[in-house]
């Protein structure tokens, strides 16, 4: 009874000295005018901390020229219980420290943000997905100059790899009815 007690005070002492840490996600990259990126919310392992952003993304850019330069999303979204999201956009230095923050004017659009660039200024764009709300939607990110005309949207590769997987499933068909009466 004594060895049965002093195993079960042993367990309760190292389980309590483990701590358990919430699993909230904070990624960075680098984005270039022109490029696309493409995320998708990743689903939690373990507890996730009500009390911090669930999902923050930060993508650096540094503009090659000054001017009006546009940070955008595109998703699919239900119109019915639309995503909780936020953007942003703050100007940096990098310092001995770390960065240092100097700025970050930008206006708000439907599906990102407009800021005017500096050239070989750095440039923190932020997105975050506050809440884990048990969706794990993909977003497709897209930095262009104000005047970009194509935005790309969230499934277009898609699209196409659906487009050409349903060519070849239609071609593979076609050879199996051409060639059945051989096989029998």
């Amino acid at each position: 009874m004594k060895k049965l007690l002093a195993i079960l005070m042993i367990s309760c002492l190292l389980l309590g000295g483990m701590s358990v840490s919430a699993e909230n996600f904070t990624w960075k990259d680098d984005i270039a005018l022109g490029e696309i990126k493409v995320i998708t919310i990743p689903e939690p392992e373990g507890e996730v901390d009500e009390g911090w952003v669930y999902y923050d993304q930060y993508f650096i850019f540094a503009p090659e020229t000054s001017g009006t330069y546009r940070f955008l999303v595109s998703y699919e979204e239900d119109p019915e219980k639309p995503y909780d999201i936020y953007m942003g956009v703050a100007a940096f230095n990098y310092v001995e420290d770390g960065i240092e923050y100097v700025g970050g004017e930008y206006l708000e659009l439907e599906n990102g943000c407009e800021f005017e660039a500096v050239a070989g200024q750095h440039y923190e764009l932020c997105f975050q997905y506050p809440i884990n709300d048990g969706r794990y939607p993909e977003f497709t990110f897209y930095v262009g100059t104000a005047d970009a005309e194509d935005i790309p949207q969230t499934g277009d590769e898609s699209v196409i790899l659906l487009s050409g997987l349903l060519i070849l499933a239609a071609a593979g068909m076609v050879c199996l009815v051409a060639k059945r009466k051989e096989f029998q």
